[in-house]
């Protein structure tokens, strides 16, 4: 509340209502629902909407999915608005281990860009999560090397193939990738892009075995890209996932790695949303937080109630967790 009240003097009224707005969402999610229902742009929100829906074990996943349909609903199908509302729903599908149902949306996407759009590749992103293996999206990752002619293009192009070998443990040709990047003449608009590939190096000295190095690069790089809004966010994703990761995996970092696990969620991660709970849970779990392990685990447990059987394993090292830690799934 303070915050805003020192926004509204520096701020535009329409900009500070949507913090407002997202507040009172945050601070009341068991209204979500409703509260939402009888606004008139839904999609003002829809951002607050999923995010609030991981972060509140009151929240109903399927209540959440239904409010993005009914979005999808109302827009023509086809049109850029849509496509961004249908890969917002199978990419929490993804989130929620339902992998099958996600896939058809995933498909249309890029029946309808095909290699052309950017968003055509949201299939690749249940592969990079760890989640599916590359025949999931073959549509994709078959035409990841179709390099554009496009220097900027091109250069955006093989870092995302760079980070598509980084997912699969495939160091060496991530780096080759990568030298290739940057060899290309980018356009001073993606003048961020240099330090996402030198990111990436930090992450592929971490798979080859270079565990302190690896993890300096790889957050040095990171904090010179920077966390704002907009393509950096969004093609950082994986790198800072896989910081998060290096940093829970020691004792001396956990703690910072615990601090992003549960606080660290911008709506360009949707995918990795449901997964983060498991990581969390074993994360507090070393660290000696029974209370929160618990939470964790029960949370997890809850958002893939209905995870493909494939993926069935993850809940069952959840459930043997809680029985560990002598607790109960709340839900």
């Amino acid at each position: 509340s303070q915050h805003l009240e020192a926004l509204r003097s520096t701020a535009p009224a329409d900009y500070v209502d949507q913090f407002d707005r997202a507040r009172r969402l945050w601070e009341a999610p068991d209204s979500t629902v409703d509260r939402l229902q009888e606004l008139g742009d839904l999609t003002t929100l829809q951002d607050e909407v999923v995010v609030t829906h991981y972060r509140w074990p009151s929240l109903d996943p399927e209540a959440v999915l239904s409010i993005i349909e009914m979005l999808e609903s109302e827009v023509e199908p086809g049109t850029t608005n849509w496509k961004e509302i249908v890969s917002i729903r199978a990419l929490i599908l993804a989130s929620l281990g339902r992998l099958a149902e996600a896939r058809p949306l995933f498909d249309t996407l890029w029946t309808l860009g095909g290699p052309r759009e950017s968003i055509a590749y949201m299939g690749l992103m249940p592969v990079n999560a760890g989640l599916a293996d590359p025949s999931y999206a073959p549509g994709p990752v078959e035409h990841l090397l179709v390099l554009p002619t496009d220097p900027e293009a091109r250069q955006i192009a093989l870092h995302r193939a760079m980070l598509y070998e980084l997912t699969l443990g495939r160091a060496a040709e991530a780096r080759r990738l990568g030298e290739e990047a940057l060899a290309a003449d980018s356009a001073p608009r993606f003048d961020f892009l240099p330090s996402l590939i030198e990111a990436g190096f930090g992450w592929a000295d971490i798979i080859e075995g270079d565990t302190v190095g690896g993890l300096q690069r790889l957050r040095s790089a990171l904090d010179e890209a920077g966390y704002a809004h907009g393509p950096v966010l969004h093609w950082s994703q994986q790198l800072r996932v896989a910081l998060t990761a290096a940093l829970t995996a020691y004792p001396q970092t956990r703690q910072e790695g615990i601090r992003r696990l549960r606080y660290a969620h911008p709506i360009d991660d949707i995918v990795f949303y449901g997964p983060q709970y498991l990581a969390l849970g074993q994360a507090l779990e070393a660290e000696g937080d029974v209370a929160g392990a618990v939470e964790a685990y029960s949370h997890f447990i809850r958002l893939w109630d209905r995870a493909d059987p494939g993926l069935q394993p993850r809940v069952e090292t959840a459930r043997r967790a809680l029985e560990r830690l002598g607790g109960e799934a709340r839900g």
